[in-house]
């Protein structure tokens, strides 16, 4: 099992992220947001400065858990393309192959749960199918996301945009990310395991790490409320069958990392709209503790799996 983490769930200073590597084992780093600074908005000096810190404490970035694609509906795309040019040199100065990436924020004219059109699908191919050549022609794959307030809030339909992509851009840069705790916050529900994985299998790169509770507010009946409130807890203490996950992942030959994106805090919950732009300190404060408990019962999981 390699395991990972997204840094701002620990902290924004780069000595606690390296401290915190260090005392729980973990190999690779995933930035967000590191020094109080969106990742594509490090600087080149600072950005080769902590390249330098984590190789040489032998620990690998593997991944830029950039916001690209996050935008509005009546926001224009070429500024999300402006953002991806930000962050393609970043890529180098990491030595990292893999963006995070997303399908656009829903307007809040399109309803959560209904299934996707043919024609916001062409529509969301159109516009990531700008990028391609940029992702291409320096050896990127963009990773794409299922995320409760974009397009794609679950991994079905995620997997229904990734099949038109690869239809649609000869050698595709895009791939997937499966998060089973975000199925627990998909609108209308989705099975986090077997039918999460299955909805994006045939593109997985990658595999982030939390858990979730889905509660009912009083009086509401029904399994498929999208106003139930959903609260993050510790691995294993949430709706995710985090060892039937585990077995799973090891059955299919999964030799990629498990980066962990907890969302969980001992106390208080990070707010809604922390949870659609997350990053900074006030993200990140309470964060390192709580991984670290993730961390020990996602190892203790492993143990009874393996």
């Amino acid at each position: 099992m390699k395991l990972a983490f997204i840094t701002d769930e620990v902290s924004q200073d780069p000595d606690t992220i390296v401290a915190f590597a260090r005392r729980e084992g973990l190999s690779g780093l995933e930035l967000r947001s590191i020094a109080g600074k969106a990742i594509d908005r490090l600087p080149a000096a600072e950005a080769r400065e902590l390249a330098a810190r984590f190789r040489d404490a032998g620990l690998e970035v593997i991944c830029l858990a950039s916001s690209f694609g996050k935008h509005e509906e009546d926001e224009p795309f070429a500024a999300e393309l402006e953002k991806l040019d930000r962050l393609i040199p970043l890529a180098r100065i990491f030595a990292v192959s893999r963006i995070r990436g997303f399908a656009g924020f829903r307007a809040a004219t399109v309803p959560a749960v209904p299934p996707l059109t043919p024609e916001l699908l062409e529509t969301l191919a159109d516009r990531l199918c700008s990028a391609c050549g940029r992702l291409t022609d320096n050896g990127l794959e963009l990773l794409l996301e299922a995320d409760p307030s974009v397009y794609t809030s679950s991994h079905a339909k995620l997997g229904q945009l990734l099949t038109v992509l690869t239809e649609r851009c000869a050698d595709s840069p895009y791939a997937a990310i499966y998060d089973p705790g975000n199925s627990v916050y998909a609108p209308g529900w989705e099975q986090p395991w077997p039918a999460a994985w299955e909805a994006v299998g045939p593109w997985l790169r990658h595999v982030h790490v939390k858990d979730a509770i889905r509660r009912r507010p009083q009086g509401a009946d029904g399994i498929d409320a999208v106003g139930d409130e959903v609260e993050c807890l510790r691995v294993g203490d949430g709706s995710v069958n985090w060892a039937a996950v585990l077995a799973g992942l090891q059955a299919a030959g999964y030799e990629g990392w498990l980066s962990m994106e907890t969302h969980y805090r001992l106390t208080g919950q990070l707010d809604e709209e922390a949870l659609k732009r997350p990053g900074g300190a006030a993200f990140s404060d309470g964060g390192l503790e709580a991984t670290a408990e993730s961390v020990e019962a996602l190892r203790a999981l492993w143990e009874g799996v393996k």
